[in-house]
């Protein structure tokens, strides 16, 4: 059977308060799936249900066809999971840590030492964890997910707490994982790491399922304005530019400036060196995820939750 995971109508209350309510999608198989929304869509608590930590208050989430809940250990083979922050034995070192966990996990010992390297963790296979820094502890936490060859790698906020260096090499590790055939689940609020990983997206809002589907999809379903600036070799007209492109052209210094829509922009770029013109330079600004978002959470996208599940299953 091809491996997925199905959510089905999975629906999870505090206190009279649904942190999910009535969630249905699916992620396919080798793909990286993400959750995007805020703090308190829904989010971690999905996971949670996901990895057997806590129960539904109704519906089911299968793994390869098997049922996930109630929980039963056999799923575990499905998935590795890094939470948001782990819990690990300040005085056990790195290397005890792992060898801890894979004899949970029944990996081989050849494998401490290949996570360690890739985490950039070897030189501090000795030292004790307590003196590790937050950073330290998330790619220790990453290691031990990457023990265990299960074909879905579930990631809460995966990059929190990691300078920019680490985050970076977080994104290729996930992307090495991803092309090795492992299917990827993260949860983040780094929009730029969002865009950049995922194929498919996933955003919450008060534990309604907004939007699923692409991010390029997203883009072209959201209206957009795409800014041009270019730079000629020659002394050009802006409004004669403006009668022939159709749109406003602006002029500040030796640049002009110009807003299209999404569906002008190839027309437009076509055009540029036509009618003897040679371009110098050119900067173009596409409407991006963080965009799209904080437009979505101050209520100019024209919906509200749960009314656009662009892109389906």
């Amino acid at each position: 059977m091809t491996f997925c995971v199905e959510v089905e109508h999975v629906s999870k209350a505090y206190n009279g308060k649904k942190a999910v309510d009535d969630l249905s999608f699916q992620i396919r198989r080798g793909e990286i799936f993400s959750l995007l929304g805020p703090n308190g869509a829904g989010k971690s608590t999905l996971i949670r249900m996901m990895t057997g930590l806590i129960q539904p208050d109704a519906g089911q989430i299968r793994m390869n066809g098997e049922r996930v809940l109630p929980f039963k250990k056999e799923v575990k083979r499905y998935f590795s999971f890094l939470p948001e922050t782990m819990s690990l034995y300040p005085n056990l070192t790195a290397g005890e840590t792992l060898r801890f966990f894979s004899r949970l996990q029944k990996t081989p010992p050849a494998k401490w030492d290949e996570v360690l390297e890739v985490v950039g963790l070897s030189g501090f296979k000795d030292r004790k964890i307590g003196g590790f820094s937050k950073g330290m502890r998330q790619r220790l936490g990453l290691a031990v997910a990457l023990l265990d060859e299960a074909p879905l790698l579930i990631l809460d906020e995966p990059t929190s707490g990691l300078d920019p260096y680490w985050a970076s090499r977080f994104k290729e590790i996930i992307r090495q994982k991803n092309r090795e055939g492992t299917s990827v689940l993260f949860a983040s609020h780094d929009l730029y790491e969002v865009e950049s990983l995922a194929d498919r997206i996933a955003i919450l809002n008060e534990g309604k399922l907004y939007y699923l589907g692409s991010v390029d999809d997203l883009k072209s379903k959201h209206p957009a304005e795409i800014r041009i600036r270019v730079r000629f070799e020659t002394s050009q007209d802006p409004a004669g530019l403006s009668r022939e492109w159709g749109v406003p052209v602006t002029r500040k210094g030796d640049w002009f400036q110009l807003i299209c829509r999404r569906d002008d922009k190839v027309r437009i770029l076509r055009s540029l060196e036509k009618g003897g013109r040679t371009l110098a330079d050119i900067r173009i600004h596409e409407t991006t995820l963080e965009e799209i978002y904080r437009a979505i959470s101050r209520g100019e996208s024209g919906g509200t939750p749960g009314s656009r599940s662009y892109g389906g299953r």
